[in-house]
């Protein structure tokens, strides 16, 4: 290449570096009509066009580039970025990968690799990768930071602190330690420090919807709920209206019992009348709160003024289920199979509404899919165990083996406790600091009462820690009764160590109860009395008591058959695949609980 051309390149990766893409492009383009086969040039023009989210036309460069020349790592490397903006995980992985096969040295793939793992939740792949560049550098800041959330993930969270300081001791301006840190503590329930170290993040340059979100957890958990509030309103009104944001302030705002509560997502579907994402976000707020016709009117909206959308089809069909309407929502569900006939929603949909019509035949067929395509997704279970009931099956007896599947255990006082009663009473004052709202959650089962906003698992309180190493023997005991055998989707689960993956508590009030649930993602799950009111002991219809058996809606034939007493200091266990719920309280005194869902690690895997 000629010294013009040399310079002009150089040129232009300063307006590069600085930013000014449009210089950079043009000059750019002016090699280009000189040399077309200028390598460099192509990959910034790759790159310029990756920062503007011209994926495409990016992606098209960069392969341009790698037909000209295959052994660039740095190339390959910045071809898995692109990709992992675009959310091609496995694409990047392997252009990561052969970026480091070319040169195992090359630091930045091997960055992004170890990123890209930990965001896969690969911790372990992750890990190896960030051994490596510590290795390679102790002092690698990036590096630590990426150990520490190898280590969030993995939950050794005293661990990832450490790391995430160590990054911060190394560059104490490095915004992305601070803001990781920052969400730990979140998470850890360490909110003051959670916020000094999100407000040196921020003071360091970082910003976005992350950083927003963890700053509002935090006010959240110190019950500053008004500048959490305000902070929401502050970036909406500005013309931040990423829906996450607009999702947290609606639930705040229903949360703190505010009758506006959708005000500031109402305004935003104004201003983006034609943005699906946004309706069925709302939407699903909506049902949360019970105002299914104004949902419904939300996406009939859409689909009026609209083309046609398979996942508006979906959240219509929900919305009709909820409020009754089977025969709707199967018109619905069957138009949205007919636009995209992958859609996992609508397959379950449909098997929602095919069952409450009583037609568990056809349902079966659907189930029989679904199961074979998800086979750890625990409402398939829950649902072909219906279905077999209303056919007369013994194949719900097989999967919903009351007597064998669900266990009551009387847990015993931690050290330091004279009894259960006398711990229950000190974990009752520190669960009351944790709800602090004044409304359920619009996306939780509970209705009438208020549940943990974060997960106890993580809660460096010492008798929350106490109470979660007490789950150890009841679980093992579970599990020892329970037995192995490969042909049962639960036996064939009892292998290897057993993880918490979820752990909250709930407090129901007046009128308060769970509606009928599942929890795909266990399997097992529990309930554990910390509080139970006086009428469970008086009342004769149940009212407090854990519910099994009858599903979500309404099904023929299909109510419910097995109950547990809720007493103070007892713990019930059974699989995540069972239909339950609660009987609503009718009195003033409240019923206190913690939940959590366990799953298996297999000692193969």
């Amino acid at each position: 290449m000629n010294v013009n051309l040399q310079q002009l390149l150089q040129t232009a990766a300063t307006h590069f570096s600085s930013g000014r893409m449009e210089e950079a492009e043009e000059l750019c383009r002016q090699i280009v009509q000189q040399a077309p086969e200028q390598i460099d040039c192509l990959h910034m023009l790759a790159l310029i066009n990756k920062n503007r989210d011209s994926f495409a036309i990016a992606e098209n460069y960069f392969l341009h580039c790698l037909q000209l020349d295959g052994n660039r790592a740095d190339i390959r490397s910045n071809l898995g970025n692109l990709y992992t903006k675009q959310g091609k995980h496995s694409d990047a992985q392997a252009c990561f990968e052969s970026a480091l096969s070319t040169d195992k040295d090359f630091r930045q793939a091997r960055l992004a690799l170890a990123r890209l793992l930990n965001k896969t939740e690969e911790f372990d792949n992750a890990g190896k990768h960030i051994r490596i560049l510590l290795e390679q550098n102790p002092n690698d800041h990036e590096a630590l930071v990426a150990l520490g959330n190898c280590l969030k993930g993995k939950k050794k969270f005293d661990e990832a602190e450490q790391a995430y300081k160590r990054a911060l001791g190394l560059k104490p301006e490095y915004g992305a330690a601070s803001h990781n840190l920052g969400a730990l503590y979140v998470q850890t329930n360490q909110n003051q420090e959670a916020l000094t170290q999100l407000q040196h993040a921020a003071s360091c340059g970082v910003s976005g919807v992350a950083l927003l979100t963890n700053y509002v957890f935090a006010l959240m958990g110190l019950g500053k709920f008004s500048d959490a509030e305000s902070a929401l309103n502050s970036a909406i009104t500005s013309g931040n209206r990423d829906v996450h944001l607009l999702e947290l302030i609606t639930k705040l705002r229903y949360m703190n019992g505010e009758e506006d509560f959708a005000a500031a997502f109402e305004e935003s579907i104004k201003l983006k009348a034609n943005d699906p994402e946004l309706r069925i976000a709302f939407t699903r707020l909506l049902q949360g709160a019970e105002e299914f016709t104004k949902a419904e009117e939300c996406l009939v909206d859409y689909l009026d003024s609209q083309e046609e959308n398979a996942a508006i089809r979906c959240s219509l069909a929900a919305t009709q289920t909820l409020a009754g309407k089977y025969e709707q929502s199967l018109e619905n569900t069957e138009a949205a199979e007919k636009l995209d006939g992958n859609n996992q929603r609508s397959l379950a949909l449909m098997i929602d509404a095919l069952m409450c019509l009583g037609e568990a035949n056809t349902a079966q067929k659907l189930i029989a899919q679904g199961r074979a395509r998800f086979p750890k997704d625990q409402w398939y279970l829950a649902m072909e165990a219906t279905a077999a009931r209303m056919q007369g099956d013994s194949r719900y007896q097989d999967l919903y083996d009351y007597e064998n599947f669900v266990k009551e255990f009387e847990l015993e006082a931690p050290e330091g406790w004279a009894s259960i009663s006398a711990f229950n009473a000190d974990l009752l004052q520190v669960l009351r600091e944790r709800h602090r709202f004044n409304a359920h959650p619009l996306d939780q089962s509970l209705r009438h009462g208020t549940q943990t906003p974060t997960s106890l698992l993580a809660d460096t309180n010492e008798l929350i820690q106490s109470f979660l190493k007490c789950l150890n023997k009841p679980i093992a005991s579970y599990r020892d009764q329970l037995g192995f055998s490969e042909d049962h989707p639960l036996r064939s689960r009892n292998k290897g160590e057993a993880q918490l993956i979820g752990c909250w508590s709930v407090c129901l009030r007046q009128e308060g109860y769970h509606v009928n649930h599942v929890h795909p993602e266990g399997w097992l799950s529990s309930a554990y009395y910390v509080e139970t009111p006086a009428e469970i002991e008086t009342s004769d219809s149940h009212a407090g008591w854990l519910q099994f058996g009858a599903p979500r809606f309404s099904t023929p034939g299909a109510d419910a058959v097995h109950f547990v007493k809720p007493e103070a200091g007892k713990l019930a266990l059974f699989p995540s695949y069972m239909w339950h719920g609660t009987v609503p309280i009718k009195g003033t005194d409240p019923r206190t609980t913690i939940a959590f869902d366990v799953v298996t690690v297999p000692d193969s895997d």
